[in-house]
């Protein structure tokens, strides 16, 4: 028997949205049941997305029909889709450093009494709707950014539950979440949805998808693909219907590396985030730095480039020299680059062209008498448009407009321009589909085979064994160990050298 218009919550028909230079959608629909997780996927560019922006009255449709409970509706702002209970909790964290957790979780939809904030009240309700996603014991007076990401994104997702939301849409949850983060999270997913909210899970990790979801919508190149029962579809099936042709895992390459030592550290210290740590990384090496979130790895490298400064008494040395490196400007001078894990945040200028991007450490050595050479500046972009295959209307496309994985291109080029010697990645693939992920990688050993030193920091154990030429493991801020044969490693060895 067919379906009936008011079986779903929601139901997006025959919907399509058109840029400069592409077309996001091409007569896409969706379809919602009440008590659900229908899980969104597709490869970064496949317009998961737009489609989700114009739910949420983010940008308007070009044609195509939304209906809420068989009842035609139109969003023209986001406040439109709040009213009917639409959540969105987007992947990057937009929330304010300074103002409290309760103060984020309540903004905008403050619980009020007359004219006044009733914010003893706001505060127990903060920590109760902390409490469902079992993050326990936190005073929720305290200011935002004393937390990790893990816990702002889950500060993220108790103020969509603030709104009571019919639809909830979760754009990348996990990405920043330790095992046990993610086990409560989906624990809550589960709880809304037995309650019978609509959850749309938008996510690269498909493990997850096939454990969580009940629907999965496929969607490649801004078309409909597939909707499919969980239990109807494999792992291997879903990743080449969102390629459209058959994706091979990334496979350990074993590498030859020299035995020229690039950079060292002696007994760096930062108070509260590490103490006396101690490492060397060769010419030509991928050392892959593994670990739990929170165990200080991005700490150590934030410091090694100059962006937090290392306490009195440790050392860095190049090529055997010892150096100071204050600031990342030092850092660059040194032949250093560095990709933030907050790649929409630290790593990429929204505003400006995926040349602009590109080219701005760069500018430097293209002038002459105070004038950039435009031309070189054209021809170097173009050459790693092609050879990195970044898929971008041209060089002057804003990158804002470009997806997650182009973005990444965008910034490992940037660095290959500039010609360094060194290049710390901070999980450089979080947010990625599979198939730009496999890119990426390649790219990583290109650079590793043309001599330079890379850093791979990833949370992701497949990713480390299939990268890595040695392995530094991190735990509670101190180095608890190395890996060399990482051809005869598991996942689970890694922790164990971690918690040893």
């Amino acid at each position: 028997m067919a379906n009936n218009r008011n079986d779903y919550v929601i139901e997006m028909k025959e919907i399509s949205k058109a840029f400069p230079g592409t077309r996001a959608l091409d007569n896409v629909t969706l379809q919602l049941k009440k008590g659900e997780i229908h899980a969104l996927v597709g490869e970064n560019g496949a317009g998961k997305s737009t489609l989700m922006n114009i739910l949420t009255g983010q940008f308007p449709m070009d044609s195509g029909k939304i209906f809420m409970g068989g009842e035609p509706v139109r969003f023209s702002s986001p406040k439109d889709a709040l009213k009917k209970n639409i959540v969105l909790v987007p992947q990057e964290l937009n929330l304010i450093p300074e103002a409290s957790i309760t103060e984020n979780i309540f903004l905008g939809n403050e619980i009020e009494k007359g004219i006044m904030i009733k914010w003893k009240n706001a505060c127990k309700e903060a920590e109760r709707l902390l409490e469902m996603l079992e993050v326990s014991q936190i005073d929720a007076t305290q200011p935002v950014k004393k937390f990790s990401a893990a816990y702002q994104q889950l500060f993220s997702i108790a103020r969509a539950l603030t709104y009571s939301p019919r639809v909830l849409i979760l754009d990348e949850p996990t990405a920043v979440l330790t095992s046990k983060e993610k086990e409560s999270l989906f624990k809550a997913m589960r709880n809304l949805k037995n309650n019978g909210t609509a959850l749309v899970f938008i996510t690269h990790h498909l493990d997850e998808v096939m454990e969580q979801a009940d629907r999965i919508t496929i969607m490649r190149d801004g078309r409909l693909v597939r909707v499919v029962d969980v239990g109807d579809i494999t792992k291997d099936e879903m990743i080449n219907q969102m390629a459209g042709k058959k994706i091979e895992k990334t496979k350990r390459i074993k590498r030859k590396v020299p035995d020229e030592i690039f950079f060292e550290a002696e007994n760096l210290s930062r108070k509260g985030e590490f103490k006396d740590v101690s490492f060397h990384i060769k010419k030509g090496e991928i050392l892959c730095v593994a670990g739990l979130v929170g165990a200080g790895r991005t700490e150590i490298f934030k410091c090694v480039f100059g962006i937090t400064r290392k306490e009195h008494g440790g050392k860095t040395f190049i090529e055997g020299k010892e150096v100071e490196i204050n600031t990342p400007v030092e850092a660059i001078h040194y032949g250093m680059g560095y990709v933030s894990e907050e790649r929409r945040h630290d790593g990429i200028t929204p505003g400006m062209s995926v040349m602009e991007n590109m080219m701005l450490p760069s500018y430097g050595k293209l002038s002459r008498n105070g004038l950039i050479d435009y031309k070189r500046a054209v021809s170097i972009t173009d050459d790693y448009i092609n050879s990195f295959k970044i898929k971008t209307a041209s060089r002057d496309t804003l990158i804002k407009n470009l997806s997650g994985g182009n973005q990444q291109k965008v910034i490992v080029a940037r660095w290959m321009a500039k010609g360094i010697k060194m290049l710390i990645l901070d999980e450089p693939t979080r947010g990625i589909d599979v198939n730009a992920k496999g890119e990426i990688h390649q790219l990583i050993r290109e650079l590793a085979d043309n001599g330079v030193a890379v850093v791979v920091i990833s949370s992701e154990m497949e990713e480390v064994l299939a990268l890595a030429d040695r392995i530094m493991v991190i735990h509670r801020g101190n180095i608890s160990g190395y890996i060399y044969d990482v051809d005869l490693t598991t996942q689970e060895d890694i922790l164990k050298v971690a918690f040893q």
